[in-house]
């Protein structure tokens, strides 16, 4: 994946398919996050550690994190006990990041999204 491609892409995309300030505040943080850890297909970050990059409530985070799901952005699996959840980054095909193309990068992100 890349940074830049992935960042602008997503900026492009919320034209159309807006998401709200604290969705776009934890997705810039699982991007910057998964860049770390070298572009892994699927990683896992604890609750608190979210919250406290991003300054989100638990509460918000549940909410915020359900809403870039459902819109196609990131997949979320819920951890099983005291383990972390599991996000994936859904990676956009830039060359059908336009304003007009927006409906085809919706359906090609909603087709990519599946955690295993």
């Amino acid at each position: 994946m890349n940074y830049i491609k992935q960042v602008n892409a997503f900026y492009k995309l919320i034209q159309n398919n807006p998401l709200s300030s604290n969705a776009q505040c934890l997705y810039n943080y699982l991007l910057n996050k998964n860049s770390e850890l070298g572009w892994v297909k699927e990683f896992t970050v604890s609750n608190m550690i979210v919250c406290g990059y991003t300054g989100l409530s638990r509460k918000t985070l549940d909410r915020v994190r359900n809403e870039l799901k459902q819109k196609g952005y990131i997949d979320y699996k819920k951890g099983v006990s005291n383990q972390a959840g599991k996000y994936m980054i859904v990676e956009f095909d830039t060359q059908d990041v336009t304003q007009n193309g927006t409906q085809n990068v919706t359906r090609y992100v909603i087709q990519s999204v599946h955690i295993k």
